[in-house]
Order: structure tokens, then C-alpha cells, then sequence
């Protein structure tokens, strides 16, 4: 069947208020019934249709739908797993702010870099417990007070090793002066 296209439409048809489908309602189809993420290839489902994500499927131990309890199928939705590859899906640190949409071919790597993901402070190593957005990163580490402890464990290290050192010359020159003295005490 062939289809026509007349005026921006297929067949003639007008779309409701000009949009084609409606995004949100489509996105909510692409919810996991497990961890409420985002599915995405491969997109596992139950006898009854419920979408569940790869990582929830490897960790149900009941190997059953959280919705229905139907035994989940062993193969993954391939008509589903299409339109997936068809829609930009929200970026995964959307409530922290980021209001990127990719398709699933940079989506991953866009998350990686994202500004809106969550790093821990580089001197949490130091005792610093502040988990915040990358974006903010740069401002955190010019006050974080544990910085300032990383250089005086530096500062104190390097004393200990230069007490360690005086501590093992001076060793040595007491042996040094002992055998002397014993020397000399012979004599």
C-alpha cells in the first residue's frame, strides 16, 4: 500500500494540535516496571507485555513481572527495541537539571560527561564527604577545607621523612662518635 503525502500530511490527515505523536505518553511506554528507568535495548518483557530493563531482568530472582507476576520471556521485545532507536529519551540526570534529549547512540556518552552528573570531591581521599554536580566541581575544590589538609599531610610527611633522615644521621654519627671514643679510650 502506497502511502501519499499531501501538505506535510501522510494521506491527508492532520494531525491533533500539529504534533504527530505525543512524546510524553510514548516515553512512559519505555518505563521499567522494576527501577522505573529508562528501557532500552535489549528490552525484556512478561507474557502480558510489562517492559522490564536488562538490569532489573538479571536481578529478579522470581524471574517475574513486578506488575502482573506473569514469568518474564527469554527473548527480548524486538518491535519495541526499534522504536526505541527512533525517540530521543530524557538524559539520566534530568532532575538535577539537564535538559538534554539523545538518541541512544550518544546518550551514554553524553551521561559520561554530562555537567549535571554527580562526582565526589577530589579530596574526599583528604575526608571530604561533598558528592556534587561536575558543573559546580570547580567552585567547591577553591574553598573545600580539606584541601588545605592535603597539604599539611604533605608538609608533615616531608618533615617526617626529613626527621626520619636527621634521626638515622644522627644515629650514624653516634656510632661513629662511640667507636671513636672506645678508640681513643685504649689508647
Amino acid at each position: 500500500m502506497e502511502k501519499r503525502h499531501v501538505n506535510g500530511t501522510m494521506n491527508g490527515l492532520k494531525p491533533h494540535d500539529g504534533n504527530l505523536v505525543n512524546y510524553e505518553a510514548l516515553l512512559r511506554l519505555f518505563e521499567c516496571n522494576g527501577c522505573k528507568d529508562w528501557v532500552t535495548p535489549p528490552i525484556y518483557h512478561c507474557r502480558k507485555g510489562h517492559l522490564v530493563c536488562c538490569s532489573c531482568k538479571q536481578n529478579m530472582k522470581a524471574n517475574s513481572c513486578h506488575v502482573c507476576k506473569q514469568r518474564l520471556l527469554d527473548t527480548s521485545n524486538i518491535a519495541m527495541e526499534q522504536v526505541a532507536l527512533t525517540i530521543a529519551f530524557p538524559c539520566k540526570f534530568q532532575s538535577q537539571g539537564c535538559s538534554e534529549c539523545l538518541f541512544l547512540d550518544s546518550k551514554a556518552t553524553h551521561e559520561a560527561f554530562c555537567s549535571f552528573r554527580p562526582v565526589p570531591c577530589q579530596y574526599a581521599t583528604n575526608g571530604c564527604k561533598e558528592v556534587l554536580q561536575f558543573q559546580d566541581m570547580v567552585e567547591h575544590v577553591k574553598v573545600c577545607l580539606h584541601k588545605l589538609s592535603r597539604q599539611m599531610s604533605l608538609t608533615t610527611q616531608t618533615n617526617s621523612v626529613t626527621t626520619h633522615s636527621e634521626v638515622k644521621r644522627a644515629a650514624s654519627f653516634a656510632s661513629r662518635l662511640k667507636t671513636t671514643i672506645s678508640i681513643r679510650s685504649k689508647d
